[in-house]
């Protein structure tokens, strides 16, 4: 299966289909990877509902105010406000030692 890029991902006709999930399947295939975090980063994880509705620097602003449930709660208000056309899921996590 060939890769395309970020800009060709975000206009795909495709791009909402499922290619794995938990549950449907005994064993699914994970990607992982190693990522280096530090005393205050925030990470973000989140559906399609958020980052289809709602622009990658306004997610970026939204995410450098407040506590980690605000600014959930903000995101999501942000997605419905845009139209809320898909259900969205956010999560913020703050590292901390």
């Amino acid at each position: 299966m060939g890769e395309i890029s970020w800009e060709e991902a975000a206009t795909h006709p495709q791009r909402h289909m499922l290619t794995r999930a938990l549950g449907l399947t005994r064993f699914i295939n994970v990607d992982e990877f190693d990522l280096e975090l530090q005393d205050g980063d925030r990470l973000l994880l989140c559906s399609d509902g958020l980052n289809e509705m709602v622009p990658d620097d306004t997610i970026a602003e939204t995410l450098a105010e407040g506590a980690v449930d605000e600014v959930a709660w903000n995101l999501v208000e942000r997605a419905n406000t845009a139209g809320g056309v898909d259900n969205v899921t956010v999560i913020v996590v703050d590292v901390s030692d």
